[in-house]
């Protein structure tokens, strides 16, 4: 329990924001006030769950042949993941979702002919996700993965 309102953070706000890219891109240089590059695609709304950060952790215990005792422990599997879900539906986003490939074809109004395969395949791409206190100004809390 709490017991400084201070260190109760409320996030979701309006300013709230993620940005997914290739894996190529070099996010070393990115710092909390800093631009994300323009290569990024920012996804728009996030359903009001927001961001979560889920991190996985499994242990395993080394006995000894005497007795069955327990020697040690060590970690064997550490798994870190960031889900959110999007509310805006981009191109690219949809593009990477389905492991697909789009021809831009003009028209009134303009539109895009996507090429899905018949298989998915596990996207990589980095990101960078912004999430504002709502009740604090000024706590702003940047993750880039």
């Amino acid at each position: 329990m709490a017991v400084d309102v201070a260190n109760v953070h409320i996030f979701g706000s309006d300013d709230d924001a993620l940005w997914l890219g290739p894996p190529t891109l070099d996010l070393s240089s990115v710092t909390l006030t800093s631009t994300p590059p323009s290569t990024m695609v920012e996804c728009g709304w996030l359903s009001d769950e927001g961001g979560a950060l889920k991190m996985s952790d499994s242990v395993k215990s080394i006995k000894g042949h005497q007795g069955g005792a327990e020697i040690t422990q060590f970690m064997d599997e550490s798994t870190t993941a960031f889900t959110a879900v999007l509310l805006e539906t981009k191109l690219d986003i949809v593009l990477w979702a389905l492991s697909a490939t789009a021809t831009k074809e003009t028209g009134t109004p303009a539109y895009a002919k996507i090429h899905a395969k018949r298989s998915r395949k596990v996207e990589k791409l980095v990101a960078i996700w912004d999430t504002f206190d709502t009740e604090h100004p000024g706590v702003h809390y940047r993750y880039v993965f």
